[in-house]
């Protein structure tokens, strides 16, 4: 759970770089029906029944298979490269956060945004809190793809990877002024769902708080309680959400200057305050959140702001 209720190209079945690889597939057999090997060598295929040993292949066909091999191979490549660099295309604010290492709970943050192509920091960097036991890659637009330590319902570590930031939930009637992003006022009928075996895990549900649910009261949005005055939604583990791989993961107010969260990522008022009066939805703002060594290893490839730009994150 979090703290309301207490790359590369991913192979999946809307993944345009697999439908390409499927394409190619398909070409690379059609092409080469009446030779054998082709459809394996490319696509890992062999054989179900016995093929009849074709004629022998003439020097012009070989010259053409191999040029077909050829155009196969960077068109595929071409296809990743284009699919990963496409992941923030069209993001123009990113919060970027960082620690020191996996099991650090504190860290800096600061903004980001993007016009003509270059990322330009926005402001000075602040101090956030993380999970009490540190970080473990999460689920978002980036991190599930990565082998390491993974992000499960009540570790007490905060998701690390790429996020999109979702609504925003308050207490009050409207953000603080200045700000323009959409935003629901947390009422007696809300609840978020961190039980594992509940059919809207990791979900924003709304009861009749006057017929509530056997569940609610363990799963309601808390009232009163100044830490969630405002919690800009990140967007870990919701695209499908996977039963037990963590919910409820929020930026929202810290309780003291060194006391970590049990997931989410936290900090002072002035510094949650200006975040949300800078969100723009238009600007389809994301939240990064990476130790400092995969930051250095991952930027170029992930389309971040380069350390040049990011220093003070990354000291």
């Amino acid at each position: 759970m979090g703290c309301a209720v207490d790359s590369t190209v991913r192979a999946s079945g809307g993944d345009p770089g697999a439908q390409k690889v499927g394409e190619a597939c398909n070409l690379a057999r059609a092409g080469a029906a009446t030779r054998i090997g082709i459809a394996a060598l490319v696509c890992g295929n062999r054989p179900s029944h016995p093929i009849t040993p074709p004629s022998p292949i003439l020097p012009r066909e070989v010259a053409n298979l191999a040029n077909f091999a050829a155009r196969l191979a960077i068109s595929l490549l071409l296809t990743f490269a284009i699919a990963s660099a496409g992941e923030l295309d069209g993001v123009r604010q990113l919060v970027v956060a960082t620690a020191p290492s996996w099991d650090a709970f504190e860290g800096s943050a600061q903004r980001f945004e993007r016009a003509g192509g270059e990322w330009k920091a926005v402001g000075k960097p602040w101090t956030v809190l993380y999970g009490k036991r540190g970080l473990a890659w999460g689920s978002g637009v980036h991190g599930q793809e990565e082998k390491g330590l993974r992000k499960v319902e009540n570790d007490g570590r905060s998701p690390a990877g790429i996020f999109r930031i979702g609504t925003i939930y308050t207490y009050d009637r409207a953000l603080p002024d200045g700000s323009d992003y959409p935003f629901h006022t947390v009422t007696a009928a809300d609840a978020w769902i961190d039980d594992v075996n509940h059919a809207q895990y990791n979900r924003h549900v709304i009861v009749d708080p006057k017929n509530p649910p056997p569940w609610y009261a363990k799963q309601r949005m808390r009232l009163g309680d100044f830490a969630y005055r405002w919690l800009v939604e990140l967007r870990h583990n919701s695209d499908p959400p996977v039963p037990g791989n963590g919910s409820a993961i929020f930026l929202h107010l810290r309780r003291a200057p060194h006391k970590p969260s049990v997931g989410c990522t936290v900090m002072a008022e002035p510094e949650l305050t200006a975040l949300i009066r800078w969100l723009r939805a238009d600007a389809k703002p994301h939240f990064v959140l990476l130790p400092r060594e995969e930051y250095a290893a991952k930027w170029k490839a992930w389309n971040l702001p380069p350390p040049t730009n990011a220093n003070a994150l990354l000291r």
